[in-house]
């Protein structure tokens, strides 16, 4: 079940940002709002965090926002190259910083949410 819901939550909340430069040799991170404890987050993300270390050639690391403003800052501020959001942090991102979806989630129909 919790592979299930890391893997549902790759592709079904919402991921924006600009992808950073494929050369870049600083560290990346993605931005994430917890909501679980911590603990079962860095379990359920770190295997996705080797895979992007591993395979893009970039490092890259998981950062926790505890709040929407919070997580809206650090992705308004460009501290975080790529987020996971839900509609309403999306929203909120959008109109304080005209943020862009990169990923959505389709229903059956292939139409989005």
């Amino acid at each position: 079940m919790v592979k299930k819901i890391f893997i549902a939550t790759i592709f079904v909340i919402l991921i924006f940002s600009a992808i950073p430069n494929a050369y870049s040799t600083e560290k990346q991170y993605i931005g994430i709002l917890p909501y679980y404890a911590p603990e079962k987050i860095w379990r359920l993300y770190q295997p996705f965090i080797d895979y992007l270390n591993r395979t893009t050639g970039m490092s890259w690391e998981l950062k926790l926002y505890h709040n929407y403003d919070s997580i809206i800052s650090g992705i308004c501020n460009n501290e975080v190259s790529i987020a996971y959001l839900g509609p309403i942090p999306f929203a909120l991102a959008y109109e304080k910083c005209q943020v862009k979806p990169l990923l959505v989630v389709l229903n059956n129909k292939g139409k989005p949410y």
